[in-house]
């Protein structure tokens, strides 16, 4: 029998195998809609057969089959046994808005997810994420007048990592919250590209820590007094205030930057002109590590 017989053979196989386990319930039925991924795999492996098969190390060339049988049966159960089954989907929560709520807190671990926040809506909380990642646990409690959400990523496996799509033009989680609730948002989000466009949300806090992150941060006016504390080592950090809101920052020991757009400095802090007199009030706690920081206004 040759390799190529072979390689037929055990395609042939592969996918009777995977087919059954999907009917058993072993792993996710979707899986068999994106065996298209594997695609790259098959063809190192078809490639590896055709350099050996004609040599002394025929051996390799079955082998190399083989190979990729196992990894593509691996992948399929890693991903259903670490991400509950929808690994290979995409997903929506959605959270209605609750009667008698006032204030919505949110915890968010990215677990090096990048994610995107804009577009303010009636419910609670609308998130979506991407197929081909290990979905976040996502949670809702409701205590007296406030609202508790708690979205924490999963420890992804060494089979979920290798197919796992990280794309430049689109993050992997987007979430949008209440246009009508104040919201304190707290985020750790290392190694991610992070985009939190909340000039549409009422942000009352925002507390981010995000080392070796690109983070983009556009706040607005619809609280009176919004606090921002970031954290980021080695952190690229672009603010953007609204001009009819007065800014104050801290935590940076360079001073001359701050001074080139306008703030000057009171009480061991830097702040815009007119800042007690303006209705909306921005006050920013910066890290002095970031490798990269720019504030503008629109």
């Amino acid at each position: 029998m040759n390799p190529s017989r072979f390689r037929w053979g055990m395609l042939f196989i592969l996918v009777g195998v995977l087919l059954l386990l999907g009917n058993l319930g072993f792993i996710a039925g979707s899986f068999s809609y994106s065996l298209v991924w594997l695609f790259p795999l098959l063809l190192i492996a078809i490639g590896i057969e055709k350099i050996f098969a004609h040599t002394r190390l025929k051996i390799i060339s079955y082998l190399s089959t083989l190979a990729f049988v196992g990894v593509a049966i691996a992948i399929a159960v890693a991903g259903t046994r670490f991400s509950g089954g929808d690994f290979f989907d995409d997903k929506t929560v959605s959270f209605d808005e609750v009667p008698g709520i006032k204030l919505i807190k949110a915890t968010v671990d990215l677990d090096g997810n990048d994610i995107e926040i804009r577009d303010a809506r009636d419910g609670l909380l609308d998130a979506y994420f991407e197929r081909l990642t290990v979905k976040p646990d996502v949670e809702k409690e409701i205590d007296g007048d406030t609202a508790w959400i708690r979205i924490a990523g999963k420890r992804r496996s060494v089979w979920s990592r290798l197919v796992h799509v990280k794309r430049d033009d689109k993050p992997l989680w987007k979430l949008a919250f209440s246009r009508n609730i104040p919201l304190i948002l707290n985020c750790r989000g290392d190694s991610a590209d992070i985009s939190f466009n909340l000039a549409t949300t009422p942000l009352r806090s925002l507390a981010l820590h995000a080392d070796d992150a690109y983070v983009y941060l556009k706040l607005g006016t619809l609280e009176p007094d919004v606090r921002v504390r970031f954290k980021g080592e080695d952190a690229v950090l672009k603010l953007r205030i609204p001009y009819e809101a007065g800014l104050r920052v801290e935590g940076l020991y360079d001073d001359s930057y701050l001074k080139t757009i306008g703030l000057h400095p009171q009480d061991g802090m830097f702040v815009s002109e007119g800042y007690d007199t303006l209705k909306s009030r921005i006050d920013v706690d910066l890290d002095d590590n970031c490798r990269s920081l720019s504030i503008d206004y629109y």
